[in-house]
């Protein structure tokens, strides 16, 4: 088996949401030699994040010695659909501050947590730094994460 072959298992066992399962895969991936591999790291993230362990997706991200932006997207998303957006924020502002360049899905992510975690002013400062700061520009589902967050506090006439 190949680090492909684990990831397969490991986005089945999601679909499946079987946790004993992808444990089962978790622990072949590094009896296998694999417990280092990037794309299969970052498939186990995004399984435990899509069922709600997020620590436990935590764990596995720290764990990597190379991490690509699928990786910090994974676990930012991750913090922000349990309602930990400070976390999701925390680990945005690490990323950018360890050289990641975040791509148009962590900003819409990351404006997701601030959303949904109220955290408007942080949400603003992220959006303008967007463009400004990262290169990356606005899309139509970025303005309107920026509508919904702005009308949720009420700033919106």
């Amino acid at each position: 088996m190949d680090h492909f072959t684990f990831s397969i298992i490991i986005q089945v066992c999601t679909r499946l949401a079987s946790i004993a399962h992808a444990k089962q895969a978790h622990a072949g991936l590094v009896r296998h030699g694999f417990g280092l591999d990037i794309v299969a790291n970052t498939a186990l993230v995004d399984f435990y994040c899509k069922w709600g362990r997020v620590e436990d997706a935590r764990h596995v991200f720290e764990k990597m010695p190379k991490k690509n932006v699928l990786s910090w997207n994974a676990l930012i998303s991750g913090y922000g659909n349990h309602g930990r957006g400070i976390k999701a924020v925390e680990l945005f502002e690490r990323m950018i501050s360890e050289g990641m360049v975040p791509n148009q899905f962590t900003f819409l992510s990351v404006l997701s947590s601030c959303n949904y975690s109220g955290l408007s002013d942080r949400g603003w400062e992220i959006f303008e730094s967007m463009s400004k700061d990262c290169k990356v520009k606005p899309r139509a589902m970025h303005y309107a994460c920026m509508i919904e967050l702005l009308g949720r506090e009420g700033l919106l006439d």
